[in-house]
């Protein structure tokens, strides 16, 4: 499958028949094509455009395409396709006031922090690292881990310790970034997460990667019918996609 990006100045995105079709202004001459059925999702910078017809080929293909302004989402369109059934709605809506909101709450950051973990492990397997930098990476390690067992609650209602489990959840990213500083070196200036604007390499590609995962993950909660703007860590606000985010932790 591919990820069609449109980034570069005057860059358009048309169709043809089944095919997504880019003309890029270098040489209107000459164009890409590519089949609707193999495009998975498309990204469009504001530097680039997109046509109502390509709009509609996505749509009748599933397609979602989300729009960005440097490394922020400014929308994300989703087709009309939405599978599973108003239980599975209504059951979520009901899992915010017993305990099962606190369990998905639990299993989500444990799950965010055993990833961390093999990432950080994978990228000391393959970088050369001095013996002070290795000791302060396993403190780190085991701090997470740490903080990883008391990723519990035995309140009743989230509302009642979402501020310990994000409390608890900042440290252990903070670890995590802690450990990237030293794993992550030379050009790519990484110093620890910076946003709004990102500022180093790493950390735009960081909130690129993000941003494009936003859209993965709101297309498959809206396939899988649950509602994206009914969270459990993240607390509702209009236009906020809650759930979305609270998926989305897993993966940070």
């Amino acid at each position: 499958m591919v990820i069609l990006v449109i980034s570069t100045y005057g860059t358009k995105i048309g169709k043809t028949k089944e095919l997504f079709k880019i003309t890029r202004p270098q040489n209107e001459f000459q164009e890409e094509l590519f089949p609707a059925e193999q495009v998975e999702e498309i990204v469009v910078e504001s530097t680039g455009s997109i046509s109502t017809g390509a709009i509609g080929l996505a749509a009748k293909y599933a397609i979602p395409i989300l729009f960005m302004k440097g490394s922020q989402p400014l929308s994300c369109l989703h087709p009309f396709v939405v599978h599973g059934t108003v239980q599975v709605r209504r059951e979520q809506m009901k899992a915010y006031d017993d305990e099962r909101g606190i369990r998905f709450v639990e299993g989500i950051l444990r799950a965010a922090t055993d990833n961390k973990t093999k990432i950080i492990k994978e990228m000391v397997r393959v970088r050369k690292l001095d013996i002070l930098e290795k000791l302060e990476i396993d403190k780190e390690l085991e701090k997470m881990g740490y903080l990883k067992n008391l990723l519990k609650s035995n309140q009743e209602k989230i509302d009642y310790c979402r501020d310990s489990f994000f409390a608890r959840e900042a440290e252990i990213t903070k670890r995590y970034y802690n450990c990237i500083k030293l794993l992550v070196k030379g050009n790519m200036g990484f110093n620890g997460r910076t946003r709004q604007p990102p500022r180093d390499p790493a950390n735009a590609l960081l909130s690129y990667g993000y941003a494009v995962l936003t859209a993965q993950i709101h297309k498959a909660v809206i396939i899988a019918g649950l509602e994206p703007y009914a969270g459990f860590l993240h607390t509702d606000r209009s236009g906020k996609v809650s759930f979305v985010l609270d998926i989305i932790e897993i993966f940070r």
